[in-house]
C-alpha cells in the first residue's frame, strides 16, 4: 500500500508566490528523507466544468508518498507548518492512494501528464462505507473513459492525526485524473463521459458534506 500525504495551502491570492516558495523549500524538505516521491499542484486556470464551477484550486498543495503510515509522523514535518506564510491555513491528509488503468489498457501507467482535475468528497454521509463502496466500484470505469485522460486515481482517507500546525480536511474520499494539458481537461469535461458521471453522481448513497473540483497543474520535485 501506497500512503499518500496532502498538505493543502490556501490563503490571500497575493501570498500565492510566497506559499509556493515555501512548499517547495522548507516543507519539501521535512518531507524529502522518507518520501518515496513528491509532488507540487499550484492552481491552474478554472476547468470549463459544465456542472461546476469552484473558481480557482488552493495558492499550493504538496503531495509526499510514502510505504507506510508511521512515516509521516516527524518532528521536521511540525517544525515546517509551523513557518508557513502568514494568513496561510494548512490542511493535512492522509491517504490510500489507488490506481486504475484507462480504458484500453491493462495496467495502470506511471502518472506524468502535468495537469491534474483534483476532486475532494468531505463528510459527513450517511453510511461512509456503502458511499465508497458504490464510488469505487461505478465511478473509475467511466473516469478511464474520459477522452484523453491519462491516469485515474481514488484516495481513501486513513485513520490519522495531523500534525500540530495543520488541520484535517475532513475528506473522505479524493480523486484525480491527470491529462496533457488544461485544453485536453475541458474537452474531456465537455463530452458525453462527463454526462454518464454526473449521472452516476446522482446516484451515489446520500451524503451532505462539499464536493470540490480544481484544476491544478502538477510537477514533480
Amino acid at each position: 500500500m501506497t500512503v499518500s500525504l496532502f498538505i493543502t495551502v490556501d490563503g490571500p491570492p497575493e501570498v500565492g508566490p510566497e506559499a509556493r516558495t515555501w512548499a517547495k523549500g522548507p516543507l519539501a524538505e521535512a518531507l524529502r528523507h522518507d518520501a518515496l516521491s513528491l509532488d507540487l499542484f499550484t492552481a491552474a486556470a478554472p476547468a470549463d466544468d459544465p456542472y461546476t464551477d469552484d473558481g480557482v484550486g488552493p495558492l499550493v498543495m504538496l503531495q509526499a508518498d510514502f510505504a507506510h503510515l508511521a512515516a509521516l509522523d516527524t518532528s521536521d514535518l511540525d517544525a515546517a507548518l509551523w513557518k508557513r506564510p502568514v494568513d496561510c491555513t494548512a490542511w493535512a491528509d492522509a491517504f490510500e492512494g489507488m490506481a486504475t488503468p484507462v480504458h484500453g489498457e491493462r495496467a495502470a501507467r506511471a502518472r506524468s501528464a502535468p495537469v491534474s482535475y483534483v476532486v475532494r468528497y468531505h463528510r459527513p454521509a450517511e453510511d461512509e462505507a456503502a458511499f465508497l463502496r458504490h464510488y469505487l466500484d461505478h465511478h473509475p470505469p467511466i473516469l478511464g473513459r474520459l477522452p484523453g485522460v491519462r491516469n485515474v486515481l481514488c484516495y481513501l482517507s486513513l485513520d490519522w492525526f495531523p500534525p500540530v500546525g495543520a488541520a484535517s480536511s475532513d475528506c473522505m474520499l479524493g480523486n484525480e485524473v491527470v491529462f496533457d494539458s488544461l485544453e485536453d481537461l475541458d474537452a474531456a469535461l465537455n463530452s458525453s463521459v462527463r454526462d454518464e458521471l454526473r449521472q452516476d453522481y446522482n446516484a451515489l448513497p446520500p451524503f451532505s458534506g462539499k464536493v470540490t473540483h480544481h484544476a491544478m497543474a502538477r510537477r514533480r520535485l
